[in-house]
């Protein structure tokens, strides 16, 4: 059974993170590091992505998660500059204590956003037990061009990718079933596919996505008010398919 959900703007959460993104001076990056490109399915953006581009020891404040599995987290914050970000299954600490990670939680991404000295362009989440995007996760992450979320997410939240105005790849997985209001609202996505399995879109989760053409998506979303709702007004320019 489809459903739509309200669009609820948080603006102080908003503000804050515009007032943040890319505020350490101290900071640097390397222009050399990588270069932008499209994520493939295998995960990549112009080249391999190394494993000193993922989660290294010490690049995120994280929290227990009790309602999940033993030694389950949910990232609080990405410390690091981490241009090609590769999430997988678990996290080792400083200390060696493997954790597995249940989430990435809201507002995490704040520190690889931004024109600046954090400059995320690709993510990967890998197949396995991270079921949550939360909510502002990566929002206004400008240079963020591909985007593959694997299998065993559920959720992705509210203005998760919210201002991502460089984002053209985007990958979601059979596991999916919400996609919160305004989670791609201004991304660059030219066609998009919407998982069979997915069954509820928040309000304008797909607003102002000025290029996109094409769109396959479950049949039951199939009428105007919905469509309107989720796309605006751009739905009139937009090629869909559905499929059961």
């Amino acid at each position: 059974m489809k459903k739509v959900i309200s669009l609820l703007l948080a603006t102080t959460f908003l503000m804050f993170a515009l007032a943040s993104c890319g505020d350490d001076p101290n900071v640097t990056t390397d222009p050399a590091a990588t270069t932008a490109g499209t994520t493939d399915p295998s995960g990549t953006t112009g080249g391999t992505v190394k494993p000193s581009d993922s989660l290294t020891p010490g690049s995120i404040e994280f929290e227990p998660v009790t309602s999940a599995t033993d030694n389950a987290i949910a990232i609080k914050l990405y410390k690091e500059n981490i241009k090609n970000l590769v999430i997988g299954d678990t996290y080792t600490d400083t200390d060696g204590t493997v954790y597995s990670v249940y989430s990435v939680g809201i507002g995490a991404g704040y520190k690889v956003c931004g024109d600046y000295a954090y400059s995320l362009e690709s993510l990967v989440v890998n197949d396995g037990n991270i079921k949550k995007i939360e909510g502002y996760s990566f929002q206004l992450c400008t240079a963020l061009v591909g985007v593959r979320i694997g299998k065993g997410v559920e959720t992705i939240g509210d203005l998760a990718f919210f201002g991502c105005s460089a984002l053209e790849s985007l990958t979601l997985p059979e596991t999916l079933t919400t996609i919160g209001p305004a989670a791609f609202n201004g991304a660059a996505i030219k066609e998009l596919v919407i998982p069979a399995s997915v069954t509820t879109i928040g309000q304008e989760a797909f607003a102002n996505c000025r290029s996109l053409t094409k769109v396959t998506m479950p049949s039951s979303f199939n009428d105007e008010a919905t469509l309107k709702s989720i796309f605006l007004s751009q739905y009139k320019n937009i090629q869909f398919t559905f499929v059961d």
